[in-house]
């Protein structure tokens, strides 16, 4: 019997979801314990940089892996980004307006 093999871009999409869903949660403990030096907040920052990495070296083999369709995806013209145009817009305003909430906590803080 020949053995099936390893579906790279499934292994993808599962070290992509399962190293993000450790990113959040790492990064709230590192949030709350801020200036603590207890084994607690060294763990999670391992934790949460090794979730990082992870996640990213893995959405670079992703955007690799499927470079043809996004690429297919955006020359069609119903899928182009002006064919959303209010999702575009909504996205940014979106991203823009948490990063600068984020910018303001952290002048704020200190």
């Amino acid at each position: 019997m020949e053995e099936k093999k390893v579906n790279k871009r499934v292994l993808t999409v599962f070290f992509m979801i399962f190293s993000g869903v450790l990113l959040p949660f790492s990064g709230i403990i590192l949030h709350t314990q801020e200036g603590a030096t207890g084994s607690l907040y060294f763990t999670a920052m391992g934790v949460h940089n090794l979730a990082a990495l992870v996640f990213t070296i893995f959405s670079i083999l992703h955007v690799k892996y499927n470079w043809k369709p996004i690429t297919q995806y955006f020359r069609d013209k119903k899928t182009s980004l002006t064919g959303y145009r209010k999702e575009l817009v909504i996205s940014l305003a979106s991203f823009f307006l948490l990063l600068l909430l984020i910018l303001f906590h952290g002048i704020v803080q200190h």
